[in-house]
Parts: C-alpha cells; structure tokens; sequence
C-alpha cells in the first residue's frame, strides 16, 4: 500500500513567458513580459489593468509579486472585476513603515473573496468581498512621477481551492505534514479523511501515514498543490459485470461447480494518470484457507490466458478498463462451502 496523487488541484500555474491570449490589458503599451515577469508601468492618463476571466473550479489565487513604492500616490495591486463600476483592489502604496511585499493570495468560496497579503514571511488577513466578481488580474493606478516603480507579477497561480486532502484512511490513522521547517498533525476520523491548509498553493513537502500503532506506513516527498487529492491504498477499481466490488465487504462472484470456478473481472482506473506495471494477485483474506488455489490470467480476446500467482498490466491509461479472469480450482475437500480471498492491487 503506498500513496498516490488521486487527482490534482492546480487549475493555472502562470509563468508570464508570454502574453497569452486569455489575458486582456487596458493599456498594451504599459503591458510587457521583462525577463520573465509580467510588468505593468503606470500611467498618467488611466489605470492599467491586466485581466483574465476566473475559470470554472477556481477557488484559490496566489501572486508572487515585486513592488515597492517609495514615491506618494505610487499604487498598485490584485483587482477583481465584474465592470468597470463593479470592481474590488487589494492595493500595495508607499509606507516607509511597511515591509516588503512578497505575495498576495484570494481565497474564493461561492461569492466571498477573502484577500491576504505577505510580508516577512506570514500571510496577513486584510479583507473580505463578497460580489459575483467574473475576472481577476492586476491594476496599477492612474499618476506618474520620477519616482513611480513598475509592478512586477512573477507567477501567478490558481487551484481548485487552498488544500490538501488525504482520503481512504481507517479511523485513527494519524498523518504528517511536513513544509520547511513546520509540522502539521492530523488523525483521521470515520470519515477516513483529512485536510490541511496549505501556506502556498504550490509548496513541496513530506507527507506521511501512521497506522493505529504509529507504525509509518506510506511517506512521499513531492510538491503539493492546493486542492491535490492523495489516496492511501490502491485507486483502481475492481468490477464484475461492470459494477464496482466492494473494497470493504464480501463479494458473492460464483459458485464452484465440478471443483472449478473461472470468473471474467475487470480493473478500472478513474482517474486521468496513466499507470505502468499494475500487479494483481490473490492474498490470504482474515485466516482463511483456500486462496492458495487461486490464480490469475490476462484476458485475450475473451479467453483467459496462461494463469499464474501474479498478474502484470504493463499500461493501464487514465479511465480505461483491462479485463482479466481468476480460476478456483479445488484442491482438497475443506468443511466451509465457502471460500474468502482478496485481490491486492500494488501500482
């Protein structure tokens, strides 16, 4: 059993190496791309603004920006916009008592748009919007003066929200974020799940599972992404006849008769990785006997091929099926009449 990235949370990871077309500026000769930043140069005839519309799922947004005003009435910041008399800005002005400006993060729930800014490390709660706002983007304001700087945005991220979730855990499990030098803590209740907050919604990490026992039983190192789905276990779906076996209780799949039960199964992965070298085979389930005459076989055209203890998919694409059968054929007489296995799935 190990852990697996279910699904993924980041919806853009902007890198400003060009002016995409999804992008609209109010002023194009105060919009440019410099080594790799976009750049936007104030003006005194109007605001300059550059937006995009929020996608469908967005529900966090981080800038990674550079600006620091020294000179008075130098403004500039994160807008969100509806029209040009429906907007809200998040705006960075001269304040000698101030500390640089590194990030500015929205954090979207329905409508509210909660707006934080970071400095010396730590996010900064400033305000809340609620508004039906449609795009999101930058704004320097209206003025000039020799001492006006530029405001640089060097990445630009949206994600599905700002966490991340750890799912298909028994109760009691315990799970460990580790992020530079912080640790977060959670156990994991009935619902087999846990969540935590993200600092960044892009940020490497180490996450790792204890059982009951705080016996370590999966870790990976990688970076996270708000809104990334991790999944203890094996993703892949088992089914029969098109529906889905349980993972949890038994499962009725036929009768033995003559000594011999051939069954056609299906594995099936729903999400969009491709998988390489998936491994079926037959375990021991709870004590029982009987397993031991168990094997599996790939399916070819209909007919099982050569059965064997173990079963390699060499690929398996994102939501597709690979079909494979299991023979039980009786080797002695045994007292129960009926025989419990399970099928482990390692990828």
């Amino acid at each position: 059993m190990r852990i697996y990235q279910y699904s993924s949370g980041l919806i853009l990871d902007e890198q400003f190496n060009s002016l995409g077309p999804e992008w609209s500026s109010t002023d194009p000769a105060n919009t440019t791309i410099e080594n790799g930043s976009l750049q936007l140069t104030h003006s005194f005839l109007r605001d300059v603004s550059f937006l995009r519309e929020i996608p469908a799922g967005a529900g966090a947004f981080e800038a990674v920006v550079n600006y620091t005003p020294t000179a008075v009435n130098d403004r500039a910041g994160l807008i969100l916009f509806k029209s040009s008399i429906e907007t809200a800005e998040l705006l960075e002005s001269e304040d000698a008592n101030q500390s640089k400006l590194e990030n500015i993060k929205v954090i979207k729930n329905d409508d509210v748009f909660d707006l934080y800014m970071k400095r010396n490390g730590s996010f900064e709660f400033i305000d809340s919007v609620t508004y039906s706002f449609s795009k999101i983007g930058f704004v320097v304001k209206q003025g000039s003066g020799s001492g006006f700087v530029p405001f640089r945005v060097d990445q630009f991220i949206i994600t599905k929200n700002d966490r991340l979730e750890v799912v298909n855990l028994y109760e009691g499990f315990k799970v460990e974020l580790t992020i530079d030098s912080t640790l977060l803590r959670a156990t994991a209740d009935i619902t087999g799940k846990v969540t935590f907050a993200l600092p960044h919604l892009i940020t490497s990490g180490t996450l790792k599972i204890y059982d009951q026992q705080s016996n370590l039983i999966g870790e990976i190192t990688t970076e996270f992404v708000g809104g990334d789905v991790y999944y203890y276990g094996s993703f892949l779906e088992l089914r029969k006849d098109g529906v889905s076996l349980s993972d949890l209780n038994p499962n009725d799949i036929g009768n033995i008769a003559t000594g011999k039960l051939e069954e056609k199964l299906e594995v099936y992965n729903p999400t969009a990785t491709e998988l390489d070298d998936v491994k079926i085979q037959v375990k021991q389930y709870s004590g029982d006997n009987g397993y031991q005459w168990i094997d599996v076989a790939s399916d070819i055209y209909g007919t099982p091929g050569s059965y064997s203890d173990m079963l390699t998919i060499e690929n398996l694409p994102g939501q597709t099926s690979s079909f494979f059968w299991i023979k039980v054929e009786k080797q002695e007489e045994i007292m129960d009449e009926e025989i419990f296995f399970s099928i482990e799935i390692d990828h």
